[in-house]
């Protein structure tokens, strides 16, 4: 047997971890917190029985660590390891530019170099600790092993912060050269001392306003209940191999090979890139047909490693794993100072999901909509600042804290986005209807996320949109039960008894135009059929679609997160949102009086009561 060299260290964690959960984990491989993760995961998997012991086992490795071995830094590794010099001149040469520049007022001037702060406040971290892990230096190895400090506080040691925030979330635009070690000007301490007191303010703030925004959450998601193990539907979402998160995801169109109802597992995902599939879609809970909740198979394997069970409640689940990352993040602020993340952004992420689903009238940093389709026949500079754009006609406003993404002569469609920042997901729900803004929103999310560096599985995502993304407005009630104009109702109880007249089986290209009345991919009931819509209809094989020229008799209308239970059909449901009095009062004076104790959310058969004990039903007994 050839003689192996190694650590002490590597040798005792091999003891403490059997060889099948250390795949991949050879003595050249670092072991930092993440391979720690990775095996925790991998026992998890593989056989949960013995993650108990696994765990308690590394546990007391830590602990003797932390204890008995000596850990150390010297001077050298408060050097930078990078060459601040030649970046400080090119940095110079950047801001004598944009001073020199004429055709910048004293405001565009600032953002501008706002915005070049910003780009090395969000490059230097990883930089330095990239540079500094290469030169052997104890501070990055201790960032590395997860022991002590981040990349973030690594930088402020021995880089630069360049940009802080203030206690609003403001940038100072004041950028911080030198690092702690180097010493900072008063300028920068000043500038700085921004960055400490908005890190103690957001840990002031930071369990109250995460706790509320997951108690609205799971308000607006507690039905989201597992009540059918397949729906049999062949409808899903767009995806691509390379996403992670479609690990447990099913197959609703073969690809590759591999045929529909496959579970994709990471070997399937990496079978289907080797052969260069571009495109899958995949089962998902934003196009369940399970009434009243989901089904197992669009939930697809969750974190126990199979199907959920039947009255399983995802909606809860799905509402933690959101509230417990963006709490994390907004202490972790504390330790951050207060040092901007990235560039043109001035809203932390707590503020950025809020606005997400909260959905205010007055988006902060909202991008600009289309609000018809069209050509871009005009645009010019506004007297107060920023630009107009004329769609057909249609005048639309651009801030001036904004760029242009479109050019005189460019075709768009109504939701589409004129600028940059983020729409509003209202909008996109308004225009482009209840599907393509389920995902609309998915993908916001899961991007103000990453962006953050906070994690989130977008499957989790999806359960959430099904149930925030799922109102429309009611027109035209014949048809479509006893609603009324104006009502604010839920669109899945209010498809499957959707039955139209002047229905029609087209081809996509020919339906353009009209309104689809029967869902297809991720596309639902009411969505105007663009030919943009068509052609990806086409794409993905959807050769004949049910659509008609007769509007459905509903809008979309997307709803706040703390609103969602007031519009549930279950009158006791709602008493698990706000504004309780009003509901009831609203209740009464129409007569609602329906309520199922049997269904989806678990507030009625609280507040009945009178099956405590009981057996299920079918059981004698019940």
């Amino acid at each position: 047997m050839a003689a192996r060299t190694t650590t002490v260290g590597r040798l005792m964690f091999d003891q403490a971890v059997p060889q099948q959960f250390r795949e991949g984990l050879d003595d050249a491989t670092p072991l930092g917190s993440d391979q720690v993760k990775q095996v925790l995961q991998r026992v998890a998997e593989k056989d949960p029985t013995q993650y108990r012991d696994i765990s308690h086992r590394l546990l007391q490795l830590g602990a003797k660590a932390s204890t008995e071995v000596e850990a150390s830094f010297t001077m050298k590794d408060l050097e930078s390891p990078i060459d601040k010099v030649k970046m400080l001149e090119e940095v110079d040469r950047k801001e004598q530019a944009l001073h020199s520049d004429k055709n910048l007022n004293d405001a565009q001037r600032e953002r501008e170099l706002v915005k070049l702060y910003g780009n090395l406040s969000n490059e230097m971290p990883g930089k330095i600790y990239g540079a500094a892990h290469a030169l052997g230096s104890n501070l990055a190895k201790m960032v590395a092993s997860g022991a002590r400090g981040n990349k973030g506080q690594l930088n402020s040691n021995i880089g630069a912060d360049w940009l802080m925030l203030d206690p609003n979330d403001r940038p100072v635009p004041v950028p911080i050269k030198h690092s702690y070690a180097e010493g900072l000007d008063p300028a920068e301490y000043f500038a700085s001392s921004y960055g400490t007191r908005s890190g103690l303010i957001s840990t002031k703030f930071s369990t109250a306003d995460s706790g509320f925004l997951s108690k609205q959450l799971s308000a607006a998601t507690n039905d989201m209940v597992v009540t059918e193990k397949d729906c049999g539907t062949h409808r899903g979402i767009l995806s691509t191999p390379d996403d992670k998160d479609n690990i447990g995801a099913i197959l609703s169109k073969p690809a590759g090979g591999h045929p529909i109802g496959t579970i994709l597992h990471a070997r399937t995902l990496k079978d289907l890139e080797h052969k260069g599939i571009k495109d899958i879609t995949v089962r998902s809970p934003l196009t369940c047909t399970a009434r009243g909740g989901l089904c197992s198979t669009c939930a697809g394997i969750r974190e126990r490693g199979h199907l959920p069970p039947l009255m399983d409640n995802l909606g809860l689940a799905a509402s933690s794993s959101l509230a417990e990352p963006l709490s994390q993040g907004m202490l972790s602020k504390k330790h951050s100072g207060g040092v901007a993340s990235s560039s043109g952004k001035t809203q932390s992420a707590f503020q950025q999901i809020n606005n997400l689903v909260q959905v205010p009238e007055v988006f902060p940093e909202g991008a600009t909509v289309a609000r018809r389709d069209g050509k871009i026949t005009r645009i010019e500079k506004a007297p107060q600042g920023g630009h107009d754009i004329d769609v057909d006609g249609e005048r639309h406003y651009v801030g001036p804290d904004l760029e242009l993404h479109h050019k005189v002569g460019d075709q768009v469609e109504a939701g589409d986005t004129l600028s940059s920042g983020v729409p509003n997901p209202a909008d996109i729900v308004r225009h482009k209807g209840v599907g393509e803004g389920r995902l609309y929103f998915v993908n916001a999310m899961r991007k103000t996320f990453q962006e953050n560096g906070l994690p989130v599985n977008r499957r989790n995502l999806e359960v959430i949109a099904r149930s925030l993304v799922n109102h429309v407005r009611i027109t035209h009630p014949d048809g479509l039960g006893d609603h009324l104009p104006d009502d604010i109702v839920e669109y899945n109880g209010l498809e499957p008894g959707f039955k139209p007249e002047g229905t029609q089986k087209l081809h996509p290209n020919k339906a353009v135009g009209q309104y689809l009345h029967s869902p297809a991919l991720h596309y639902t009931v009411g969505t105007r059929i663009t030919s943009r819509v068509a052609k990806q209809l086409e794409q993905q094989g959807e050769t004949e679609i049910e659509a008609g020229t007769e509007h459905p008799g509903f809008e979309p209308d997307m709803q706040r997160v703390m609103d969602v239970p007031s519009f549930r059909p279950d009158w006791m449901s709602q008493f698990g949102g706000s504004y309780i009095k009003d509901r009831l009062l609203k209740n009464v004076h129409r007569g609602d009086s329906t309520s199922n104790i049997h269904g989806t959310s678990f507030l009625p058969g609280l507040a009945v009561g009178t099956e405590f004990g009981k057996p299920l039903p079918g059981v004698v007994g019940y």
